[in-house]
């Protein structure tokens, strides 16, 4: 289940990256410890990626202190750019 879980993001990733004329490699690798942000990290210098794109719940404040960011771990110890995709604010058009 989790591979095919893992094979229909990695195709809706590709037909949107296509969709906008973009084309790329995309990867989504199996998590090897419980710390998910060196994992990703650790799978981009292995293939050699060029850029990073992580989506993020967008917590703040006394939340994100307490549950951590895998987002901000990807940034911070990234060999490559990191595009940090965040959800639209509630109430925003």
């Amino acid at each position: 289940r989790t591979a095919k879980t893992r094979e229909a993001m990695k195709r809706q990733i590709e037909e949107d990256l296509r969709a906008h004329s973009l084309n790329a490699t995309v990867s989504v690798p199996v998590a090897r410890t419980y710390d998910l942000g060196d994992n990703i990290v650790e799978h981009a210098r292995k293939v050699g990626a060029s850029v990073i794109v992580i989506g993020t719940h967008g917590r703040t404040g006394v939340s994100r202190l307490f549950l951590g960011s895998v987002a901000e771990r990807v940034v911070r110890q990234a060999h490559c750019h990191v595009y940090v995709a965040r959800p639209p604010r509630r109430g925003a058009r």
